[in-house]
């Protein structure tokens, strides 16, 4: 039902409680095509997976290196391989973005028979955006209630998150968590934790710590920085007088470290640098989507609930390298 019919019937009567339930298959694709769509990380750094059960695999097949024999006829190598198949499991969440709608809004946009297109996509970007910012720093260990008590500034006193943050990092571990705990990613330790030498050290850091067998195509990775650490690294390079650094400060293009992307991602720890293959970080979202809506007569809105499943993680831990870098 669009938001035209939807009003249609709020005004004749027909409709006095909600309208909803779960979306089609294909009304539940077209949602997630909408968020990709609506966010410019998703399908080009970020690989979005759809996902029809609670869980699901992402398979990587590997080989080891130095397995060629020399061959004498008749005779079969004493030596076989195997590919290396690595296992790791989008498990879904359960998420829900609730967001209200006033009488007015809708009214004033009906004519132009546009606001249904505009929830969709304010809608799924804000889910696309959330579901970013959750997958990047979600932490299930923060405490359900922050302690704040030197001053009573609405902050937690160990993390200095809000009471807000708490609630919302809460839902599910994301990539940054996941990768400092795995044993497998690769941690760059620098001499001196406190540069801000990006050409010159941190970069280049990063790189030299990922196996070789990565660094053979530079061009498929990317580093993912938070948007300060790009601003910076591209200010170092403009320091240069040519005329690329003019263009880099002036135009705004992509910049690149050794052909690598610098990727400037809204949310990501400003002292976590990564470097990893593009799209080895995914998310993976539930078809069974659901989108409630609720009217309010008394307070002239109507309440659009999206009820979704998702979870965070990444294909392969050795093909990461980060750094933790102090204030």
């Amino acid at each position: 039902m669009t938001v035209k019919e939807f009003l249609t019937a709020v005004q004749k009567g027909a409709i006095t409680t909600s309208v909803g339930g779960q979306m089609s298959a294909q009304d539940a694709d077209a949602f997630i095509n909408l968020v990709k769509e609506n966010n410019p990380m998703y399908g080009s750094e970020v690989r979005v997976i759809p996902m029809s059960s609670s869980e699901k695999k992402i398979e990587i097949i590997d080989l080891a290196s130095r397995i060629m024999r020399g061959g004498v006829e008749g005779v079969a190598p004493s030596d076989t391989f195997s590919p290396t198949i690595s296992q790791r499991s989008l498990a879904w969440k359960e998420v829900i973005l609730p967001y209200d709608v006033t009488f007015d809004f809708l009214e004033e946009n009906i004519e132009a028979q546009s606001a249904d297109a505009l929830l969709q996509g304010m809608f799924s970007t804000q889910f696309g955006n959330d579901q970013l910012d959750l997958s990047i720093n979600g932490d299930e260990s923060l405490a359900e209630t922050i302690t704040d008590t030197t001053p009573a500034d609405g902050s937690d006193d160990t993390t200095g998150l809000t009471q807000n943050d708490h609630t919302f990092l809460r839902i599910n571990d994301g990539w940054v968590k996941k990768l400092k705990a795995d044993g497998v990613s690769h941690t760059a330790v620098l001499s001196d934790s406190t540069t801000r030498d990006y050409k010159g050290i941190i970069f280049p850091a990063l790189i030299d710590n990922l196996p070789e067998k990565y660094q053979r195509d530079l061009s498929k990775l990317s580093f993912f920085v938070n948007p300060a650490m790009e601003r910076a690294y591209r200010r170092q390079l403009s320091a240069r007088e040519t005329a690329l650094a003019d263009a880099i400060l002036t135009e705004g293009r992509r910049v690149r470290f050794e052909g690598i992307d610098i990727v400037p991602m809204p949310g990501w720890p400003s002292l976590a640098p990564v470097l990893t293959a593009k799209l080895n970080l995914a998310v993976g979202i539930g078809r069974q989507v659901r989108v409630g809506r609720q009217i309010q007569e008394r307070k002239r809105l109507i309440e659009y609930t999206i009820t979704a499943k998702t979870d965070a993680e990444y294909a392969v831990g050795d093909q990461i390298s980060y750094t933790v870098l102090t204030t």
